[in-house]
């Protein structure tokens, strides 16, 4: 019988932002919001953390995550691919193809219910294969975008050459999105042909707006604490 498994990552370098999935968010680690969210949910049958680190894996066990086994250093570096993560998990956990693993990364800790309900809505009803979150880009069109030269005093060049510096009104672009690390899910037999979350077979739902950062730097965590603060905590903790 198939189940839906919660994958969550959490290495203990970073070089970013050190030590961020054990930083504070409102009196807890970074991490927590993460494993509560899961724990949150009844579809989601096991959670489980993969980490490098004794102190993210006992911390991770007190809140009620399975952390069966550290990863190995060569999964630990910055070079370490999110895929390479996951199908390590599936194969020492030995999840069955028709299981549904959700990728869960610590850096965002904000999720809505209502967004997990559609994500279930596209694996269920609409038979989806992978899907990921995906947030409306500010800048709304690559024609905005420009690479900048550090060595060449701020030289800009267009990102797309048929850009060519033309300047054009934002209402007159059609949208463009970005993906926003709030919510991975595959099918583990999906996941294995193709270890990706990105391809053909994925469709897209788009979050709540507060659930669109990640936390790579000490900005992006006081903006967090100021949403949750101001907000207060996702809707599924209190």
């Amino acid at each position: 019988m198939s189940e839906i498994v919660a994958i969550i990552p959490a290495r203990g370098g970073s070089k970013g932002l050190p030590n961020k999935n054990i930083l504070d968010l409102c009196g807890y680690p970074l991490i927590y919001w993460s494993i509560k969210f899961a724990m949150s949910r009844d579809e989601i049958k096991k959670i489980i953390v993969s980490t490098d680190s004794q102190e993210i894996a006992n911390i991770s066990l007190s809140y009620g995550a399975e952390v069966p086994f550290l990863r190995s250093t060569d999964l630990a570096t910055d070079n370490a691919s999110s895929a390479d993560v996951i199908l390590d998990v599936i194969s020492r956990c030995k999840l069955h193809d028709s299981d549904i693993i959700v990728f869960l990364e610590p850096t965002s800790p904000y999720r809505d219910t209502l967004d997990f309900c559609k994500l279930l809505d596209l694996l269920n009803n609409y038979k989806a294969e992978k899907v990921m979150s995906v947030s409306e880009a500010v800048c709304s069109s690559f024609m905005f975008q420009y690479h900048r030269s550090d060595e060449q005093a701020g030289k800009l060049s267009p990102v797309f050459p048929e850009n060519n510096f033309t300047t054009v009104r934002r209402q007159d672009l059609s949208k463009s999105y970005f993906l926003d690390g709030t919510f991975y899910a595959s099918i583990v037999r999906s996941f294995i042909e193709n270890p990706t979350f990105l391809d053909t077979k994925t469709h897209s739902l788009i979050p709540n707006p507060l659930s669109s950062f990640e936390v790579d730097s000490f900005f992006d965590l006081q903006l967090y604490r100021s949403i949750f603060q101001f907000f207060g905590p996702p809707e599924w903790s209190k």
